[in-house]
């Protein structure tokens, strides 16, 4: 590899997004390392402003469609410049990730919403609609063309197709958007429309840009499609394609780092106090061989009613909830015990390892030995039980017990023991620093809303209220 290149960058400077600026800090910092010199030239492949060893393009920004006379990298798919280099992120990966986050959280209607002329949000789209085929009672499409919402008519008319969509809209709904920009757009159409966010509508946008899906509640889930990787990639193609004598034409895709979680999709609260009670009572005796008229004469409900109110809730069955309760303990214990397998997996409710072992490669895509190899190394998913109580911490006014019981580690003790082990530290002094100012006050509250000498207490459907048995 010879020294000194001087390499023309063709990024957009009228475009000054996350993504943009993640792709240049990715390009400098290969080019810091390998002795580059970077020319910022918008239009390095029409006009050049200097003669250049080698360029990188970003998007269509090129109308030329010949063959440029350097080496070059585009760092956006291009259909029409196939006999280029190209380094993108992994687009269709990324729908496939937004699909199945939806999916694991028990939504069965979708809709996706992108523009229907950009072929990178066409790839996100196809693969997204692909996959949520297999789980979907119904899909929509909500697609604009090229002239977007630039003026004030065109922004009018696209708020008002948006308000119509949502008011004959099938709820609950999962939307998958190309970018976090429209997520946003989607959050106040349903803000507009009077519908909540996640019970109503979960939102899961493309770009993870921070001051997108942060700035504002609620906060948006997004697909992190890490642009800087791609930016330092497409640097280092582009050098094998100058070592080589230009003559390569390489293409590869980066993958996403994953799906950010946020408010948008989390559903983790439920309002009807009988649905509550349930719910308590699965994580309290998930562990036993316990069936569904088990639950309902445990929290004094017909099984019938007890299944209604269990859909009304838009979740799954009780049977469902059951197996998420025993998946959710036997996360717990790998985090905060070093209680063998066997044992785990008989104090979840498993009736045998290889039981134990099904759920979580079906649900987690994970041995339970990785999975305790992850908590070890502190690399744990987002879905990890430990992750869900931080976030609960963070967002929510629940009381520490209540968050122990919802995210399965059942006891108040057992959840401190995980933050110890995990973070150094308790939970509520963990939330003290962390949480919002509203759950920093409850921190301090020396009456949190479920009693310390009760594990819980809550309200059955007749008003009366249940002490646990």
């Amino acid at each position: 590899m010879s020294p000194h290149r001087t390499i023309g960058v063709a990024l957009d400077p009228a475009r000054p997004d996350v993504g943009t600026q993640a792709l240049w800090r990715g390009i400098c910092r290969y080019a810091r390392d390998h002795d580059w010199q970077v020319v910022l030239d918008p239009f390095a492949d029409r006009a050049p402003a200097a003669r250049y060893d080698g360029l990188i393009l970003h998007g269509n920004l090129g109308k030329n469609r010949g063959r440029p006379t350097v080496p070059t990298v585009l760092l956006t798919p291009n259909r029409q410049r196939r006999r280029l280099s190209q380094v993108t992120p992994d687009y269709y990966e990324m729908g496939r990730l937004a699909a199945r986050h939806l999916i694991k959280r028990d939504y069965t209607q979708f809709a996706a919403f992108g523009r229907n002329y950009d072929f990178a949000a066409w790839m996100r789209l196809e693969t997204f609609r692909t996959t949520v085929r297999r789980k979907a009672t119904h899909l929509d499409s909500m697609l604009f063309g090229r002239h977007g919402p630039h003026t004030a008519r065109t922004w009018r008319r696209f708020s008002a197709v948006l308000d119509r969509w949502f008011a004959k809209a099938r709820l609950p709904v999962g939307i998958f958007a190309t970018s976090d920009q429209l997520a946003r757009h989607l959050a106040d159409a349903c803000a507009r429309a009077g519908l909540r966010i996640p019970d109503d509508v979960a939102i899961v946008g493309s770009g993870n840009d921070l001051d997108v899906c942060e700035a504002l509640d609620p906060t948006l889930t997004s697909v992190d499609p890490d642009y800087e990787a791609v930016g330092a990639r497409a640097a280092a193609t582009l050098d094998e394609v100058l070592d080589a004598g230009g003559g390569l034409a390489i293409r590869r895709r980066i993958p996403p780092v994953g799906v950010v979680t946020r408010t948008s999709t989390n559903r983790g609260f439920f309002d009807d106090p009988a649905v509550t009670a349930a719910l308590a009572w699965i994580a309290r005796h998930c562990h036993e061989p316990i069936r569904v008229d088990h639950v309902a004469k445990g929290v004094g409900v017909a099984p019938w009613k007890l299944r209604k109110l269990m859909r009304e809730a838009r979740r799954h069955s009780l049977v469902h909830a059951i197996a998420h309760a025993r998946l959710r303990r036997a996360m717990s214990l790998l985090e905060s015990t070093d209680f063998r397998v066997e044992t785990v997996a008989k104090r979840a409710g498993y009736a045998s390892v290889h039981a134990l072992g099904t759920a979580f490669r079906e649900h987690l895509h994970m041995h339970p030995t990785a999975y305790r190899r992850a908590a070890a190394e502190g690399t744990l998913p987002p879905s990890a039980p430990i992750e869900h109580a931080r976030r609960l911490l963070r967002e929510s006014t629940w009381s520490v017990a209540r968050i122990a019981l919802v995210t399965g580690y059942a006891t108040e003790i057992r959840l401190q023991k995980a933050f110890r082990r995990h973070f150094g530290t308790t939970p509520g002094l963990w939330r003290s620093v962390h949480g919002r100012p509203s759950a920093r006050n409850v921190a301090a509250n020396p009456n949190p809303p479920w009693p310390r000498d009760v594990n819980v207490t809550f309200h059955g459907p007749d008003g009366k209220e249940m002490e646990e048995e």
